[in-house]
């Protein structure tokens, strides 16, 4: 596989240790380049936080910012997911979703995911956990 976008199921369930998440790190090892978005740090960083406190999801985020390089929700990211969540607006399909999906199609990445919700957007690449 080349490119690789990991979202936050995919990091929640690396940072668990889970069956899923050691499919994922199997995934990443296969990888020519490995990213993941700026807010899915932001949602990696509630979980953990809720989970196990401010501390640990700040140990676990570095990790991840070691692990994966961070694509940020710039711009033009911003305006393909306003167009991809105009397309698909009849699901229940959250604006973070719709902001990953823009920046693994800017990359041209696939996305690793175990979340329902991205095999709704056909216009991006997934590959399920």
């Amino acid at each position: 596989m080349d490119k690789l976008l990991l979202d936050t199921y995919a990091l929640v369930e690396i940072t668990r240790g889970s069956d899923k998440g050691r499919r994922a790190l199997a995934e990443i090892k296969r990888a020519s380049s490995v990213y993941t978005g700026s807010l899915n740090l932001y949602e990696l960083w509630y979980v953990v936080a809720g989970e196990s406190g401010g501390k640990a999801a700040e140990r676990t985020v570095l990790a991840i910012q070691n692990l994966a390089k961070t694509v940020p929700a710039d711009d033009d990211i911003s305006l393909i997911a306003a167009k991809l969540k105009l397309a698909h607006s009849g699901g229940k399909i959250g604006a973070v979703d719709f902001i990953t999906a823009a920046a693994a199609m800017s990359l041209d990445a696939t996305i690793l995911t175990g979340d329902p919700h991205y095999p709704q957007i056909p216009e991006a690449k997934t590959k399920m956990l």
